[in-house]
């Protein structure tokens, strides 16, 4: 935003936990350069769904885990702390960066 907040940040901030929850895409977070362990500190139990996928560095989806922002095993440990209740891969090669 103009101000510089993220809007993610102002939505998180200004909706009842208890109504509103979201799918955190954490190749684009992660590629952003935010961490998605400090967003399951900040606003814990928010992240009912994961997206999961990564790319090499050709810019085509590689294997979750093989490419240049693979989740790491600290954000799986904190998944219960996320809110994390499903995840959905994402694999193709149509896609570039």
């Amino acid at each position: 935003m103009a101000d510089g907040t993220i809007l993610a940040d102002y939505i998180l901030e200004n909706t009842d936990p208890t109504q509103v929850n979201f799918q955190m895409d954490l190749f684009w977070v992660t590629k952003s350069g935010a961490d998605p362990l400090v967003y399951f500190e900040k606003y814990p139990g928010r992240f009912k769904a994961w997206h999961v996928k990564d790319m090499n560095a050709a810019g085509e989806f590689a294997p979750v885990g093989t490419g240049l922002e693979s989740i790491s095993s600290e954000s799986w440990q904190d998944k219960e702390k996320s809110g994390m209740e499903y995840y959905l891969v994402e694999q193709g090669s149509d896609f570039r960066t």
